[in-house]
Formats: C-alpha cells, structure tokens, sequence
C-alpha cells in the first residue's frame, strides 16, 4: 500500500507517461512557425503535471475508500472483493476525471495558442478601435475599452470554435486527438 501511495512521484513509473508527453512535443513543434507559438516545451510539463495529479488523486482516493471499507472484522477474501469493488470505482472515477482533464488541457492549450495568432492576424485599425471606444462609451461603462471588449468578443468567438472542435474530436469518441489525428492540419490557418 505503502509503495502504491508513492506511485505518482515514482519516476520510473511515470516513465511512460512522460515518454508520451515528450513525443508529442515534436508535434506540437509544428506550431511554432505557422502561429508563432513558442510554448511547447509549457505544454509539456503541464500535461506531465495534470498527468501526476490525476494519478495522485486516484491513489489517494483509492487509500481513502479503502481504509473506509476494510475492517479487522473482513477475512481475506471478503477484503479482496471489497478491494476490488473499491478499485473498479475508482478506475471508473480515474477515467471520468482524465476525459475532464484532457478536455480541459487541450481548450487552454488551443486558447494559448490560437488566441495571439488570431488577435494579431485580426489587429483593427486605430481608428476603427476609436469608433467602438465611442459605441462602448455610449453604452455608459466607461470602466471597459474598447479593445478589452475587442479582446472579450474575439476570445469568445475563439472559445465556441474550439469547443466546437474538441466536441468533434473528443465528445463522441473520448479518445485522444493528436495532432496527426486532427482533422485539420497545424499548417491550415484559415480552416484554424
């Protein structure tokens, strides 16, 4: 019990896990040309943290349900159906909270990639940002401005695409989409 509590902080262990966040680095390098996204090696800590976290939190839930459930009272099988029982729901919870997790990562992901391509792809003029400071000025809150409001209205625009993206390729399958597996390729700007 002892060395499967201390699973998460074992590098040797962890090993593959991070083999495979390293690998796609390579794929993410991809971006950095056509986005000017120079992030990758960020992405890849974060995703061996989320990694790490999502394992510690499954291990110490697993501890904790089993320390609920097994009395001195159990005979050993008795304490290996309830293990088992206890192992099954919180692989069941591991998935559920990875899928969540995945989804999450890659929306910030794609946010911190795409968000100052397109902010600078689409840059307004100053005059055309001097026209909405007076619309926003005219609406009464002279707290916002007009480019805040251009950043808010652009970020969300982007946000529903990538939602709508990632419900495409996670939503139905639940399954990983790297970047080989996307349907639209990182060199595509106008389909991204």
């Amino acid at each position: 019990v002892y060395a499967f509590g201390e699973a998460p902080w074992d590098p040797e262990l962890m090993q593959p896990c991070y083999r495979e966040t390293v690998r796609s680095q390579g794929r993410l390098a991809q971006l950095a040309a056509p986005f000017g996204f120079l992030g990758t090696q960020s992405l890849v800590f974060g995703a061996q943290d989320l990694v790490q976290q999502l394992l510690a939190d499954a291990v110490a839930t697993f501890l904790q349900l089993a320390d609920q459930c097994l009395t001195s009272a159990l005979g050993c099988d008795q304490a290996a159906l309830q293990l088992e029982r206890v192992g099954a729901r919180v692989l069941k919870k591991f998935e559920s909270d990875g899928r969540a997790a995945q989804r999450g990562f890659a929306r910030d992901g794609l946010m911190g990639i795409f968000l100052p391509f397109v902010l600078s792809q689409l840059q307004p003029s100053a005059q055309e940002l001097r026209e909405l400071e007076g619309a926003v000025l005219a609406a009464g809150s002279q707290a916002l401005t007009a480019e805040g409001v251009y950043e808010d209205v652009v970020r969300e625009l982007l946000l529903q695409r990538i939602d709508r993206e990632l419900e495409k390729a996670l939503g139905a399958s639940d399954t990983s989409c790297g970047l080989a597996d996307c349907p639209e390729a990182p060199g595509d700007q106008e389909g991204a």
